[in-house]
């Protein structure tokens, strides 16, 4: 998804497309999607370069190597396959029965994102940031709790702990960096995981990628298709853990939110 604040749109048949697509940008209508499909409505219309943002963001989705979710109420924990939710070789289908079952992410999330430019100009990636959009109380209803953590294979990372107050830390092998200088063309682009970490609130976040180029400047807000990320915690939440017999999940014997247990982050 993209809105942009830094021209104001041409007028005419293409200035009254560009501005039309700039706001349905802004109420959430496109989605993260949109840095692909808004070029192309311009060059339809016949917009000029300069009115075109020079980026493309791929969304790789949640790469979080043994993740957590909370379910709804509504969600039955017995109807969760044996396994599913204890085996790093499956987290591709355990992502995939959350979606299907109302999950939200818990206490970390990992998206991949795939920045490249449209053409052969040099873009400069300025600066990218992680917003937070909204707070609120953590949900209520079951959790899933992974006994292990897994490895990554690392691009650059970006990493928020919502709860430090601290200012998102950038890594590179696995050791914080100041900001690394970001340029891209259309073959030559840049991968970035972005980590937020929250176990105190519920947030909704969005990347924030601030560009220049020679056509023009601006900042492209991506989210998830059409809204933002959403990362809950467990704190609400009645805990459950895969049994050791391999017979599914069972209730787990302390909650997170009791002063005398501590669940540390992979």
């Amino acid at each position: 998804m993209q809105w942009e604040t830094s021209r104001p749109p041409r007028r005419g048949v293409r200035g009254w497309a560009i501005g039309i697509v700039g706001v349905l940008a802004t109420l959430g209508v496109l989605g993260a999607v949109g840095a692909y499909y808004v070029p192309g409505i311009l060059d339809r219309l016949g917009a000029n370069a300069t009115d075109r943002v020079p980026l493309e963001i791929e969304v790789l989705g949640d790469q979080t190597s043994t993740p957590n979710y909370v379910f709804p109420g509504g969600a039955d924990p017995s109807a969760v396959p044996a396994g599913l939710f204890d085996d790093p070789a499956r987290v591709a289908e355990s992502r995939a029965w959350a979606g299907r079952n109302g999950g939200v992410p818990v206490d970390e999330q990992r998206v991949r994102f795939v920045v490249r430019g449209r053409d052969d100009k040099v873009v400069h990636l300025n600066d990218i940031r992680i917003k937070i959009v909204e707070r609120r109380t953590p949900r209520s209803g079951w959790a899933n709790v992974w006994t292990g953590c897994g490895g990554f294979v690392e691009p650059r990372l970006l990493r928020l702990d919502v709860d430090s107050g601290a200012p998102a830390q950038w890594e590179v092998e696995g050791s914080p960096v100041d900001r690394p200088a970001f340029t891209v063309t259309a073959s030559d682009q840049e991968t970035i995981d972005v980590e937020v970490r929250a176990t105190g609130a519920e947030v909704d976040w969005v990347l924030e990628i601030v560009y220049s180029s020679s056509a023009r400047d601006g900042v492209l807000t991506v989210d998830d298709g059409g809204r933002p990320f959403t990362l809950s915690t467990a704190s609400n939440a009645v805990l459950y853990e895969a049994s050791a017999d391999g017979s599914g999940l069972h209730r787990a014997p302390a909650q997170i939110g009791d002063p005398d247990v501590t669940r540390p982050l992979c």
